[in-house]
């Protein structure tokens, strides 16, 4: 995802590719769903700016994205197989 969002391919989303980046997950959740949690809970916030910019600069290098992606997907494996799967997405 990181790569699709790196117009210029020097390894950092700026404001303006992490702005675009956040547009493309709100209409991909409102076209298919939110999956499960709400708010807070949403694991797809584990994608958020202010959560993937660790050194809050505004920009978003390949390092700090791929750094929040254990917690996300944490966030996604509801039942901690290390796996995330259809299952993972029902009422919980």
């Amino acid at each position: 995802m990181f790569l699709t969002f790196d117009a210029d391919e020097n390894g950092v989303l700026t404001r303006e590719e992490h702005d675009l980046f956040d547009e493309a997950r709100a209409l991909d959740m409102a076209e298919n769903g939110e999956g499960h949690g709400t708010g807070k809970r949403n694991p797809a916030n584990g994608m958020l700016r202010e959560v993937t910019d660790a050194n809050g600069d505004g920009n978003v290098t390949r390092e700090e994205f791929l750094d929040a992606v254990p917690a996300w997907f944490a966030g996604m494996d509801r039942n901690g197989d290390n796996v995330v799967t259809t299952e993972d997405f029902g009422r919980g």
